[in-house]
Parts: structure tokens; C-alpha cells; sequence
């Protein structure tokens, strides 16, 4: 809760609260997709962005 940021992007410089969302940020600048749709071969930098994706291939909706 105190707003820092220790961990910095070596590209860029931003800041981030943990390695991990640095590690997801990184994707940004390397374009690793490594987040892969089984049913259409579709890559996502992010296990969000996969899970959300993956909402075109049914019929049920979260809401």
C-alpha cells in the first residue's frame, strides 16, 4: 500500500509491485506469446487474455 515499485523494466524503466507482473510486462517488449489456444492456435501474452479469448469458442457467457 505504499505505491512503490521496486521492480524496473530493463527496456523501458517502469516500475512494478511484484517480478511477476514485470515478468508479464516483458512479453510486451519481447512479443512472447507463450499463452496458446488449443482449439485455434490463437497466442496471448497473458493467462487473461487467453482466458477472456477463449470466450468466443462457447456459448456460455460469465454473465
Amino acid at each position: 500500500h505504499t505505491g512503490e515499485k521496486p521492480f524496473k523494466c530493463s527496456q523501458c524503466g517502469r516500475g512494478f509491485v511484484s517480478a511477476g507482473v514485470l515478468k508479464a510486462h516483458i512479453r510486451t517488449h519481447t512479443g512472447l506469446k507463450a499463452f496458446k489456444c488449443l482449439i485455434c492456435n490463437g497466442a496471448f501474452t497473458t493467462g487473461g487474455s487467453l482466458r477472456r479469448h477463449m470466450g468466443i469458442h462457447n456459448d456460455l457467457r460469465p454473465y
